[in-house]
């Protein structure tokens, strides 16, 4: 039988549930934005004019309600939670549509809400005409309607924002912004290499486009487990995922090892899918190391953030040596010191020592 989460590690719950968390952040991070614009477009207005004095409380209640209530509970929520996954499967400009006749929906429903309040609290004096009438003036009053526009566009920017976050990665995405990498850093991390296991008599089975479709449906599987485990994906290389952590994320509650067993179990769970769709079943080749690595952005049309280091070369050796050792994973005697042995339930066992492709001294390496 093989090898399961529960059967290595002395805790396999700990960090449950870490994609809702992370949406969760994201989610408050969205409101929070959204909140501020909404603020300061209403400081704007009234600093230049733009409204009737009289309506000021008014004016600012509806803006906050609308602001909180579509950022924090509709809007926010079905973009972290729906928009960006659902409109992925379809075009960009049907997408667009969709998120247009959702925005209008919402917008109108929340208008009206935001009104009945913001009457609520105003003075006797803003309560005197038809509730009807109120609530469809603020609807088609000319600043409203720029307002609504102005909206739309955050929603798109806001959406835009998220997918690049997640073509870059959400740590490295920030690390952009905040020009961390601008100059190289010298970093200790953990790297893992994980390799599609026969992946070329799966590809010449599959055909092309099969096997694409393959490779992202063991991708979308197994991605979860990474995140749970607090790990960073550094790239795809064809069938190949580099996965990284730094030091201390990767050695709390075994993490760097817990990443592959995560994967394994996720993908064992939909076994039935792969082999009724595929026919076939993925099975990943690991190798885990630890050292300094240099880390930085490069390029310059295109920037990404690179990692070199003797480190990186090392763990694809280690990685390559899977099949000749007739093993799923292997991991370096560096690594295994580093990791506390109260976290793993099967201690590692030791496989000797290796001459590597381009080494000049061997490295001993262990397996689960």
């Amino acid at each position: 039988m093989a090898q399961t989460v529960n059967s290595v590690f002395t805790d396999s719950t700990i960090y449950s549930n870490q994609q809702i968390r992370r949406n969760i952040f994201t989610l408050i991070w969205i409101t929070l934005f959204w909140l501020a614009l909404a603020f300061y477009q209403y400081l704007d207005r009234y600093t230049y004019g733009c409204m009737d004095v009289s309506f000021d409380h008014l004016s600012l209640i509806r803006e906050m309600i609308i602001s909180v209530v579509i950022a924090g509970l509709v809007g926010g929520t079905a973009l972290v939670f729906l928009w960006e996954r659902w409109l992925r499967k379809m075009s960009f400009m049907r997408a667009l549509g969709y998120i247009f006749l959702w925005y209008a929906g919402v917008y109108v429903l929340v208008n009206f809400v935001a009104t009945i309040i913001g009457l609520y609290f105003a003075s006797s004096e803003s309560t005197t005409n038809p509730l009807f009438e109120v609530t469809l003036a603020a609807l088609l009053n000319r600043n409203a309607l720029l307002n609504s526009v102005f909206w739309m566009f955050v929603v798109y920017f806001t959406m835009g924002v998220l997918l690049i976050r997640d073509k870059f990665g959400p740590k490295a995405f920030l690390s952009f912004l905040m020009g961390k990498y601008f100059r190289p850093k010298r970093e200790h991390r953990i790297f893992m290499f994980m390799d599609l296991k026969s992946s070329t008599s799966i590809a010449e089975k599959l055909g092309e486009l099969k096997y694409f479709e393959f490779l992202n449906d063991t991708f979308k599987t197994a991605i979860p487990g990474i995140m749970d485990t607090l790990g960073e994906i550094y790239q795809y290389v064809g069938d190949e995922i580099v996965i990284s952590w730094n030091l201390r994320k990767g050695l709390k509650s075994a993490n760097c090892l817990r990443c592959y067993f995560e994967m394994i179990d996720r993908l064992e769970d939909r076994k039935e899918y792969f082999k009724s769709t595929y026919d076939v079943m993925p099975q990943f080749k690991a190798g885990l190391h630890s050292g300094f690595a240099i880390v930085g952005e490069m390029g310059v049309i295109k920037r990404e953030l690179v990692y070199s280091g003797d480190v990186l070369n090392t763990t694809a050796r280690i990685q390559s040596k899977c099949n000749e050792l007739e093993v799923n994973i292997l991991i370096s005697k560096t690594l295994r010191e580093q990791i506390n042995n109260n976290d793993i339930k099967v201690q590692p066992k030791n496989m000797g020592e290796f001459l590597l492709k381009g080494k000049t001294e061997k490295v001993e390496v262990f397996t689960l």
